[in-house]
């Protein structure tokens, strides 16, 4: 696993990798803590430099060299590079250095294992840029959402005319819900104290199976062929991340829904308004202050409320002054519509999907693992796309309808909006269709949104709360059946503060806030079960894992 016979990483562009990683000096001097946290954890010791053959006294201190100088590259953004760098050190930090300096002083161990992720993360980059997002995240990942809830309303209609508590009731659907979506590394179902037990193995088998097979295609050559480091690799991936991390806390409900809230409320910033004045102190008089009226005379006052009359002409001039905004507000946003259809067609056309990936129906994609490899299965009247889908016509919009139970509380509203989705792809003119001046438009502008800044934006976020001042997060003990109530109550609640206030009176067609709240907690508990959550999980994941790596995906004909 030495550094020097090391394989050749992945080439990229010289111009490329300079252009963006100009700004490090600028961050660097933003972030100087983060820098010099990073530069603590990896070079924090004279023997690493010892072991490069580097000098401080020839080439300056480290506190004066930048981090390019000094770590290889993970990717082709500087900014990003720092996040990633501050999680990794974090993570070795907390998880390596502080038990592989017991044993041995070997500090270049540290650098091998920088190495070994720079190789992995540059081949990640070159990955993700071979995808198509829009069709990733607009089409195949709410396809499989899609059908997750479909099944998952389907088990709750069928066990919600019995009479059962509300554990009884999750319990029949997890069970009725996994008959109708079975998957292997989730079956048997954990009925009982030995199915529990042999779900747990097959968990891990997956897991296991899942990490090797990623693994060989990531791993340099060298690395790969060292039996300790990879089963050093495979164990973390496999068991703390996928078992422990991901399907073991990320599945549970109650923190989902802690998400949401939080979530919600990041994007939408409580505002202090100032007091109200007291109501009663704008009627009162100035005799009845000073308690010159008698006291009936007072109550009579009080009692007859304040009416302002308006003359007709006072409502003509109200009325004019709202139609002329509202006029003005639709002549804004028809006027930018125009500009904006008319700028379309200067857009470039929209790629077309990748040659190299493996194209197959997302909306009945079932991944399973085996032992040669992960084995997508379909039905047998899927066909393999020949084009790439208008925006317009993409699964995100029955996601959300199915989401929201639109279908059932305004069917009216949910067959004009198919009728006209249809009508604008495969009517005359197709204004929605493929590569039109309004799909160019939302192509154009969902690129623009998935940029480098959500990205840095994400690290940054997963950074302070997994690792807080460089340490570690102190873990979230288990709340109690009342706790979870409370946090499924947040959520709603935050839900209902995010709507207009007249979108939601007119989509529960009440003004009773507590039962908006009451509805909106049962649309929450299709995300209730975590053994159910599970399998949207391990279906997002085997998803991913095939659109990124498309050699394992093997098409099952048996």
């Amino acid at each position: 696993m030495a550094a020097g016979a090391r394989p050749a990483r992945h080439q990229r562009h010289a111009s490329r990798i300079a252009a963006s990683r100009a700004p490090i000096q600028q961050y660097e001097e933003r972030d100087k803590a983060t820098v010099a946290y990073v530069k603590q954890v990896f070079y924090g010791d004279t023997h690493i430099l010892a072991n490069k053959g580097d000098s401080r006294d020839a080439e300056g201190s480290i506190d004066s060299r930048l981090l390019r100088e000094l770590l290889p590259p993970l990717t082709s953004n500087s900014d990003l590079d720092l996040q990633l760098y501050a999680i990794i050190a974090a993570i070795l930090s907390q998880f390596v250095q502080s038990w592989y300096n017991k044993i041995t002083p070997d500090s270049a161990f540290v650098l091998e294992v920088v190495n070994v992720i720079s190789h992995c993360t540059q081949g990640l980059e070159e990955r993700f840029e071979q995808i198509d997002l829009e069709t990733l995240l607009l089409d195949e990942l709410p396809s499989l959402l899609d059908a997750h809830l479909e099944a998952v309303q389907v088990a709750q209609r069928t066990t919600s005319h019995r009479d059962l508590p509300e554990d009884d009731r999750r319990t029949s659907t997890s069970r009725i819900y996994h008959a109708l979506r079975p998957h292997n590394a989730l079956s048997p179902y954990p009925g009982n104290e030995d199915a529990e037990i042999e779900q747990r193995d097959h968990e891990v088998a997956w897991s296991q199976t899942l990490v090797n097979a990623i693994l060989p295609l990531l791993l340099p050559p060298n690395d790969l062929a060292n039996p300790c480091l990879s089963a050093l690799v495979s164990e973390i991936f496999s068991e703390l991340i996928l078992r422990n991390a991901v399907l073991g806390k990320l599945s549970e409900p109650w923190l989902l829904w802690d998400a949401t809230t939080k979530l919600l409320k990041q994007f939408r910033p409580t505002t202090v308004l100032p007091p109200l004045a007291d109501e009663t102190s704008r009627t009162t008089s100035r005799l009845d202050q000073y308690g010159l009226l008698s006291s009936a005379e007072a109550a009579a006052k009080r009692a007859v409320p304040e009416v302002t009359q308006h003359s007709l002409f006072d409502s003509c001039v109200v009325m004019f002054w709202s139609i002329l905004q509202y006029a003005v507000m639709i002549w804004s946003f028809l006027r930018a519509l125009t500009v904006a259809l008319l700028n379309a067609r200067a857009l470039p056309s929209v790629p077309e999907p990748k040659t190299n990936m493996y194209e197959i129906s997302a909306d009945k994609l079932e991944v399973r693992v085996g032992p040669s490899g992960i084995h997508p299965s379909a039905d047998s009247d899927t066909q393999k796309r020949g084009a790439k889908r208008p925006i317009v016509g993409m699964a995100v919009w029955s996601c959300v309808e199915r989401l929201t139970l639109l279908h059932q509380r305004m069917p009216w509203l949910t067959g004009c909006v198919s009728l006209l989705k249809w009508l604008s792809i495969y009517g005359p003119g197709s204004i929605c269709g493929r590569d039109s001046a309004i799909d160019r438009l939302l192509s154009h502008r969902l690129r623009l949104s998935l940029n480098t800044a959500l990205a840095l934006q994400t690290l940054r976020s997963i950074r302070a709360a997994a690792f807080p001042d460089n340490a570690l997060a102190l873990g979230r003990p288990p709340p109690s059946n009342d706790e979870i109530v409370t946090i499924k109550q947040d959520c709603s609640k935050a839900i209902l503060e995010a709507l207009p206030e007249v979108v939601a009176r007119t989509y529960f067609a009440t003004s009773d806030k507590e039962k908006m709240q009451r509805e909106v907690e049962g649309m929450l508990e299709v995300f209730g079960t975590g053994y159910v959550n599970k399998h949207l999980i391990v279906g997002v994941l085997e998803l991913v894992i095939v659109r990124l790596f498309p050699e394992l995906a093997v098409e099952d004909l048996g």
